[in-house]
């Protein structure tokens, strides 16, 4: 009988190397899930924030023209207010 036993215990060692291996994996898995959301989040993040400062440069780049035809519109002749160049920077 103690043979017997003994071959048990003999067989639960495999059993026990499966459940680490299983759980090895499990782990990965999770992490890499995890690191996949993340970097997703990551490249929204990133996308948003290329979008918001490429807006940011072009507005910046815009503020001296808007500032030359509000001195444009400030040194019209006020004969030529009916003119179409006058019409067009008061569009602006």
């Amino acid at each position: 009988m103690n043979k017997k036993n003994h071959a048990a215990d003999e067989v639960k060692p495999p059993e026990k190397k499966d459940d680490v291996v299983r759980d090895d994996y499990r782990d990965k898995y999770v992490r890499l899930a995890a690191d996949f959301d993340n970097a997703v989040k990551r490249m929204e993040k990133d996308r948003i924030d290329y979008i918001r400062y490429a807006n940011d440069k072009i507005i910046a780049e815009l503020f001296p023209l808007l500032d030359s035809f509000d001195s444009a519109m400030a040194n019209v002749d006020p004969s030529d207010k009916d003119k179409a160049v006058v019409q067009g920077l008061k569009l602006l």
